[in-house]
């Protein structure tokens, strides 16, 4: 099965706005990964089964514990944040924030490619 179009073009564009801080990316059929320059990595994932699933996940666990993703699987846990079901893991999967993603992917590759270089260490 070939990767949807959506993914292929974040690669394209994250590649060319944010050379910096990507070491290599790699493409999968529903997912998208950048190595990073610290040796942490950046996921993309796109559900298969339900269009408008989608999870950005920037796993830290190996540098110092923590992880951030944005993501709307619309998981029932948190049903009372405004934003649901978007909403942000701020370091781990017990604190969840309210989302600033919307429906444009480009703009949210953007947005968490941002937080990441200034999160970075």
């Amino acid at each position: 099965m070939q990767s949807p179009p959506i993914l292929i073009r974040m690669q394209r564009i994250a590649l060319l706005e944010f050379p910096e801080i990507i070491s290599s990316s790699h493409l999968e059929t529903n997912k998208l990964r950048f190595f990073l320059i610290d040796n942490s990595f950046l996921e993309i994932y796109c559900s298969l089964k339900e269009f408008n699933q989608w999870a950005f996940h920037w796993e830290r666990r190996n540098i110092d514990g923590t992880f951030y993703r944005y993501d709307n699987i619309p998981h029932l846990k948190w049903k009372e944040i405004s934003t649901f079901p978007w909403h942000f893991h701020t370091g781990n999967g017990e604190i969840v924030e309210e989302s600033s993603f919307g429906d444009d992917r480009i703009e949210n590759l953007r947005t968490f490619f941002c937080f990441i270089q200034e999160n970075m260490q």
